[in-house]
């Protein structure tokens, strides 16, 4: 069978070029003359490469590159050189001293491959840069247990666990990360950690410090950052802190000195401002500052005590001397200077011994004040200039209150005294003219009275309206009528002027009769005979 299947030797190398059975592919020309095509894969299976001449020698690229990785792995990158078949101990050494971190294990294993000739492997220049950077870390913890910089502390242990010299493991049964350091670092680990948390701890106190005022705290904290030779911005801070509070105790001892010497009117003021620096500083201040201001505090608390005392005092005599003496301006000058020093300022501020005392002195003071402020007023009511003259009666009363009161030498009580004696003059003449029945005399009062201000004087106009109806009417009862009708508007005025007069006290002497003239003009005023002028003469004469 094999026999009839054999190709004719003359047809060796080619192809039967009849023409192909029914369902078989025609047969293909010579490959040198024709290109093949292969058929496309049919769906849903992986598809072959363009061409055969695409094919990489012994399967896939991926396979290609594979052994091509295990071939230079095995033999090296040079062909006369066979790190695994020649060298398999280096090798693996090599391998294994990779996933170590101790220098010295790297150290042996290196010359071993050096003795070997295996210093131009890949791995033996992996180990060489692995030693570096050991010893690199190395070097760095033991420079850094005298550094006092945290951040490059922890820069350097986030490194050493990179290469694996700190390694973190998870406890199940405790849920706690424990750490697990090579042995050879331990030691520098150990120390860089302790130096770190000693550090922060520091860095706190530091902080602390900047606002403390415990002056032995922030020396010893200052020593503890010398000993560690920090230099940062916080230990500046502190020594700030600490000459600042040397300072105010040794000036605050000085004014304490200085307290039981010689009265200095500076004291007061100098004591005031040390206080105003330390005003937020509690009473339970550490020594030794809290002990000297608590005792200055008590010096200058005596001190104002004795210095409002004083000012009380002196304000008492000022008030009783100006009270006495009727001295309107001292007597407001005091008061208003014991109100603005004592009443007027917060009462937190005041002394509790003199809070809690009452001043009569200054309450007398203040009644007489008012009392001397209305005299003032009524004075200064008569004399201001006026077209109606003031009555006599409110005159003599105002003065007669003053002369009351103590104020006599008033230039007031002077001036009210002149107007006086100007507007009873004034009365005196009109009705005088008026009883003589003289054009010439009333004339003569009105320009007085006119130059006096009294335009509008009811007397005066009342005058000259008599003797404007005298002129103008002849008959006897008309004449009459208007002697009775001036009459009786001048007696309403001594009634007013007696009403004004009432309230007073100290003119019911000067004005005593003319209620009596008073009563002698209503009875007067009943009949339908005329009233005498003499009479009239006589009632405004007392009045």
């Amino acid at each position: 069978m094999s026999k009839s299947l054999q190709r004719p030797s003359g047809f060796e190398g080619c192809r039967f070029g009849e023409a192909s059975l029914p369902g078989r592919k025609p047969a293909a020309k010579t490959r040198c003359f024709e290109e093949v095509v292969p058929v496309p894969p049919k769906t849903g299976k992986p598809h072959a490469p363009r061409g055969r001449h695409d094919r990489l020698r012994g399967g896939h690229l991926k396979g290609m590159t594979a052994r091509d990785n295990l071939r230079e792995l095995i033999q090296g990158s040079d062909p006369k050189l066979g790190r695994w078949s020649k060298n398999k101990a280096v090798y693996t050494e090599l391998l294994q001293v990779m996933q170590t971190c101790s220098i010295p294990k790297l150290i042996s294993t290196l010359s071993q491959a050096q003795a070997a000739g295996a210093y131009n492997w890949p791995e033996f220049a992996k180990a060489s840069g692995r030693l570096k950077e050991l010893e690199e870390i190395r070097h760095n913890m033991e420079e850094a247990c005298g550094s006092v910089c945290i951040d490059d502390m922890e820069r350097l242990i986030c490194r050493a666990s990179a290469v694996g010299i700190c390694r973190k493991s998870l406890r199940a049964e405790r849920e706690q990360s424990e750490q697990s350091i090579e042995p050879e670092f331990q030691h520098l680990v150990s120390a860089l950690e302790k130096r770190m948390h000693k550090l922060r701890i520091l860095r706190e106190d530091l902080r602390i410090c900047a606002q403390s005022l415990d002056m032995e705290l922030i020396s010893n904290t200052l020593k503890v950052a010398e000993e560690f030779g920090a230099g940062w911005e916080d230990v500046r801070d502190a020594r700030v802190r600490l000459r600042m509070l040397q300072s105010s105790l040794a000036e605050m001892t000085e004014l304490l000195g200085s307290v039981s010497e010689a009265e200095n009117c500076h004291l007061k003021e100098k004591i005031h401002e040390a206080l105003m620096s330390f005003d937020h500083i509690e009473e339970d201040a550490p020594p030794p500052l809290g002990w000297v201001l608590n005792a200055l505090r008590v010096q200058y608390n005596r001190i104002r005590l004795e210095g409002v005392a004083g000012l009380r005092d002196r304000l008492t005599r000022e008030i009783l001397a100006a009270g006495k003496d009727a001295n309107l301006e001292l007597l407001r000058a005091a008061v208003a200077e014991a109100d603005t020093q004592f009443y007027s300022m917060d009462s937190s501020k005041l002394p509790d011994a003199l809070h809690a005392t009452r001043w009569d002195e200054l309450e007398h003071g203040r009644r007489c004040l008012a009392q001397l402020v209305e005299i003032e007023a009524e004075l200064e009511l008569v004399v201001t200039p006026s077209t109606i003259p003031p009555s006599p009666a409110a005159i003599i009363a105002a003065i007669a209150r003053a002369d009351a009161a103590g104020c006599s030498t008033w230039t007031l009580r002077s001036a009210a005294s002149t107007r006086l004696r100007q507007v009873q003059s004034l009365e005196a003449s009109i009705l005088k003219a008026v009883a003589a029945g003289s054009e010439d005399l009333l004339r003569e009062a009105m320009i007085n009275a006119q130059c006096a201000g009294f335009v509008a004087w009811p007397l005066l106009n009342a005058a000259t309206e008599l003797f404007r109806g005298f002129k103008e009417t002849a008959g006897q009862e008309e004449r009459a009528l208007l002697w009775q009708s001036f009459i009786s508007t001048t007696a309403q005025r001594l009634l007013a002027e007696l009403a004004e007069g009432e309230p007073f006290g100290g003119c019911a002497g000067e004005v005593a009769d003319v209620e009596v003239a008073f009563v002698g003009i209503r009875l007067e005023s009943e009949c339908p005979e005329m009233l005498p002028m003499e009479m009239l003469l006589e009632m405004f004469e007392k009045a």
